[in-house]
């Protein structure tokens, strides 16, 4: 079967397309040591603090697989543990200065591709896109 009209072939290389591109461009704005994994834990802490438990689970990953992640986000600086209040054992995550650039410098970024997505779509068929991709997200999510 050709790659070419199987769409979970199409999906899978759209992502890692993206995937690629997002990376490079993140390393090309100086941040060479994010990963889109990284992302999705900055994305969650920077609404609310959370410790790695609360987060593994948002994320679907073990707490060995978010605590390795964490441990890289807090090495090159993105991210600051501090005690728990509640829980003497657990450490509650929190962006640093250079966490909340990086999500600015992110978000930037998310609109640049976004934008670069509506020129090629046209903005009716690209807000169609969105929308089914949500929805096939939500339907994943809830199966």
């Amino acid at each position: 079967m050709n790659d070419e009209k199987n769409i979970s072939g199409l999906i899978h290389h759209l992502s890692r397309q993206l995937a690629i591109s997002s990376n490079q461009k993140w390393a090309d704005i100086g941040y060479q040591d994010i990963r889109t994994t990284h992302v999705s834990i900055l994305l969650r802490i920077e609404t609310k603090e959370n410790n790695h438990n609360i987060v593994a689970k948002q994320l679907g990953i073990s707490r060995q697989a978010i605590s390795k992640l964490n441990h890289e986000l807090i090495e090159n600086g993105y991210l600051a543990t501090s005690p728990s209040k509640n829980n003497k054992k657990s450490e509650t995550l929190s962006l640093t200065e250079k966490g909340r650039q990086f999500l600015d410098d992110f978000k930037k970024a998310n609109e640049d591709l976004e934008n670069a997505l509506i020129k090629i779509l046209n903005k009716d068929r690209f807000q169609e896109f969105k929308t089914a991709l949500l929805m096939l997200d939500n339907y994943f999510k809830t199966k």
